[in-house]
């Protein structure tokens, strides 16, 4: 049975839904994806392996030096082809020659969105783009910006209302969680260091996280880019605050800039690494760019290389067996906020809004998830923010309860739900 997140009343929480003992997500960037790699890409995936992945896009092409590149504007029947929860920000815009972003083209890309129907949940931050959140930004999330004496003007690249308006509540912390493999669990500190530090010797990252633990009391002196260990250092996701105080949450992506390709996916899921996630119990976002060739393939006659197709059937196999759950990045978010949100009562469930994702929580937002439960309850009771819910589907599942929401709606097209 899976590792248990809470334990009360005799009721436990399983961190995933029996019986699968890890969780995947997929979280692509657009770049590079032409009309010919995406329809490759698309096919394999998304029809032949019947992968539940999300995906995201770029809502314009405004790049100049990869002007094929797929978008929201120029190929709205490949965006609706499968799901997308995630926008790569409001369109390319790097490499735009006199285009320079303005807030303008956030309110032109947030009307295309709506045209569409489209309400994604995930952002994800672009190269140098003025416009991004947390990576690589000097933009201060703010409507109106101060100069050093005092004079006030308005920032024409300030979007996070808009971004908030667009439906997105989950923004990519901007970096990339390296050798830790399986998030939202537990890590100690020698495994943190063996693992995430790996530019040293195996000695120096002992030696790192004995002189990180006896030096605990003094933390606020710490070279933090070398002392990095704490409690909360392997969440999966985090509340986060900006400057014109918007809250959403942010989250992690595993992996590394040089496998973020189309070939190096082949070593980011290979079977080494599945099974040790299996073995962590953990959750992993993987960071990678479906449409990018390392440049050593760029001349390939296929996108997909041969090794990257049998990594993801071995993915395939591990979803359809059953250890490996698979799903876009926003249900995988979305459940954990749900599951962290949760209160056990006596012989009671009830799931309540954390206030962010959900500032109010309705049946339907619980709509295809599932969740696991280990007690002995004869009459468990499911409410959702006080309502008692009757139609869950309470199953016996590897010594465990399994409680399954059933869905009742489809979602909308291009929409952020995955099955």
């Amino acid at each position: 049975m899976s590792r248990f997140v809470a334990n009360e009343h005799g009721i436990k929480v399983l961190a995933m839904p029996p019986p699968y003992k890890a969780w995947f997500a997929l979280c692509n960037d657009p770049d590079y994806s032409t009309a010919e790699s995406w329809d490759e890409v698309h096919h394999y995936i998304w029809e032949e392996l019947k992968l539940p992945f999300g995906d995201s896009f770029f809502i314009s092409n405004w790049n100049q030096q990869l002007p094929d590149q797929v978008n929201l504007t120029e190929h709205p029947h490949r965006i609706a082809a499968h799901s997308h929860d995630a926008i790569h920000t409001w369109g390319d815009f790097a490499l735009s020659g006199k285009h320079r972003f303005t807030r303008e083209d956030a309110l032109s890309a947030l009307e295309l969105l709506r045209a569409h129907d489209i309400r994604p949940l995930v952002w994800t931050d672009h190269s140098n783009f003025i416009g991004n959140l947390m990576h690589r930004t000097s933009n201060k999330i703010l409507p109106r910006v101060r100069d050093s004496s005092g004079h006030e003007y308005i920032n024409d690249v300030y979007t996070m209302d808009l971004v908030k308006a667009a439906g997105i509540r989950y923004v990519w912390d901007g970096s990339l969680t390296k050798g830790v493999i399986g998030q939202d669990r537990p890590v100690g500190r020698m495994e943190w260091y063996r693992q995430s530090t790996r530019k040293y010797s195996r000695r120096t990252r002992a030696m790192i996280a004995i002189a990180d633990k006896l030096s605990a009391p003094f933390s606020e002196f710490k070279n933090s880019s070398i002392f990095n260990y704490g409690k909360s250092c392997n969440r999966q996701y985090a509340p986060v605050r900006f400057p014109d105080g918007s809250h959403v949450y942010s989250f992690s992506r595993y992996g590394s800039w040089g496998l973020g390709d189309i070939d190096g996916l082949a070593k980011a899921i290979a079977k080494p690494v599945l099974r040790e996630l299996s073995r962590n119990e953990g959750t992993m976002v993987l960071y990678t760019h479906l449409g990018k060739r390392n440049k050593k393939g760029a001349d390939r006659s296929v996108h997909i290389p041969n090794a990257t197709k049998k990594a993801l059937m071995g993915l395939s196999d591990a979803y359809l067996s059953k250890e490996i759950n698979i799903s876009s990045t926003s249900t995988l978010l979305d459940y954990l906020v749900l599951r962290d949100n949760l209160k056990i009562e006596k012989s009671a469930v009830h799931f309540r809004a954390d206030g962010i994702r959900y500032e109010n929580l309705v049946r339907q937002d619980l709509d295809g998830h599932m969740f696991g439960l280990s007690c002995n309850c004869s009459d468990l009771k499911i409410y959702c923010d006080g309502i008692q819910v009757e139609d869950t589907e309470i199953l016996q599942q590897d010594g465990g309860l399994l409680l399954r929401f059933p869905s009742h709606e489809t979602p909308a097209k291009g929409g952020h739900q995955c099955p």
